[in-house]
């Protein structure tokens, strides 16, 4: 199999297009926001794609048929799993891929039903809400990254190598209860096109409605970045789900993650 170098990463562009979901850490790889490595069966015309972070993070397109790229693929979990013993979670693009992880693989990896949500522009939805007395919003900064209830430095260093790099290509938003950050949404991934979101708030503060105006502070932000956000979750995650339609996001994708337990 090919490994490309950046200035091939081009090539693949019109594959990636042509594919009804592709993850938010692809274009973040393709656009080297986040350190990653990119592989194809051809370098000027790939017809089957294998992108990933350093992470552990990883996506399979194209061509099913394509019998060295597939017995590739099964070397490279091997070696990386059931020798190296690293992280592997694997996003699937189509359903044919679904059948072909489970046949390469012999079922070994579980597989996670998810949605990804489109969002659809309401001017009314962006409309300002007021917090409640002694609460305020603040951009997640290195202070509040230190403090914060869900997302500590640590997850910033696996979804974004570093938290510096965060702090110069992701942002997030979050609210603070007496100067305490209780509720935060955050880029789990971001690039040039999209921001994928993440939320968390301290158990003793749900039910507020925090994590909704959180999310639309930052939903405000993407907009006016030029970006567009996306909101993923499990398929039975029903109380992400009415807080995504809540938020403007409509036409669900499903698509399949698989990981190792």
């Amino acid at each position: 199999m090919i490994k490309l170098n950046n200035k091939e990463y081009k090539n693949i562009f019109p594959l990636i297009i042509s594919i009804n979901y592709t993850p938010t850490f692809v274009y973040s790889v393709l656009q080297e926001i986040v350190d990653g490595d990119v592989f194809v069966d051809h370098i000027e015309t790939p017809k089957s794609i294998f992108i990933g972070t350093k992470s552990g993070f990883y996506c399979v397109s194209g061509e099913t048929s394509n019998i060295s790229f597939n017995y590739w693929l099964k070397e490279f979990y091997i070696d990386r799993v059931e020798e190296k013993e690293l992280p592997f979670i694997l996003y699937s693009s189509s359903g044919s891929w679904n059948q072909l992880i489970n046949d390469l693989l012999n079922n070994k990896l579980t597989k996670l039903d998810r949605y990804s949500f489109t969002f659809k522009f309401k001017e009314e939805i962006l409309d300002n809400d007021e917090l409640p007395q002694d609460y305020s919003l603040k951009k997640i900064d290195e202070n509040v990254l230190q403090s914060n209830v869900g997302f500590k430095p640590i997850y910033y260093k696996h979804y974004w190598d570093s938290v510096s790099n965060y702090l110069e290509n992701g942002f997030g938003i979050c609210v603070l209860h007496k100067e305490v950050s209780v509720c935060e949404c955050t880029s789990v991934f971001a690039n040039e096109l999209f921001s994928e979101i993440d939320i968390a708030t301290k158990e003793e503060y749900r039910g507020k409605g925090l994590a909704f105006i959180a999310a639309k502070m930052y939903i405000q932000d993407c907009i006016n970045k030029g970006l567009a956000p996306r909101w993923e979750c499990d398929i039975d995650n029903f109380g992400s789900i009415r807080l995504a339609e809540k938020l403007g996001f409509e036409e669900p994708i499903h698509y399949a993650v698989y990981f190792k337990e």
